[in-house]
């Protein structure tokens, strides 16, 4: 009896084994991914969420989905998300402005409000940091954004 129990147990820690193995052979060969161009790059991650700290390999060079989704600096298809949330990195951080964006926010005519905050946004914001966030998004796509999400 003692020693059916003990092949069992020890069964059992070979299986665990195993099972720990093939994890990491699986995080090992989802941590770096290899494309040829940009181009299947591009195909692969528009039917698969990716992290963009995972490292991918494009024509030879490593970078990683978060470097290798931007163009020069910018990105393709701009976070409207990243960018209302990082306001305070684009926004001059002054008491008065803040005052101004929330009473812009609560004006009640829809299209005076979207107005107002282009304009708003236009005037006030550190455009270089902002349009990093953007990418090829505009200030109104942003507007309509925050006002959605705030309004």
């Amino acid at each position: 009896m003692l020693i059916r129990i003990g092949l069992v147990i020890k069964s059992q820690i070979k299986m665990k084994l195993i099972e720990s193995k093939l994890r990491e052979l699986i995080r090992q060969a989802i941590k770096e991914l290899d494309f040829k161009d940009k181009e299947s790059f591009k195909k692969y991650q528009s039917s698969h969420k990716m992290r963009p700290s995972t490292k991918v390999n494009i024509g030879g060079k490593e970078t990683t989905v978060g470097k290798a989704d931007t163009d020069n600096g910018e990105s393709e298809k701009g976070d409207l998300e990243d960018a209302h949330w990082n306001m305070d990195k684009w926004m001059p951080n002054e008491r008065d402005l803040m005052d101004e964006f929330h009473y812009i926010l609560n004006i009640s005519n829809k299209s005076k409000r979207l107005k107002e905050l282009i304009s708003f946004l236009e005037d006030e914001a550190h455009e270089d940091i902002l349009y990093k966030y953007l990418g090829k998004k505009s200030i109104k796509d942003l507007a309509k954004h925050i006002i959605k999400k705030e309004a």
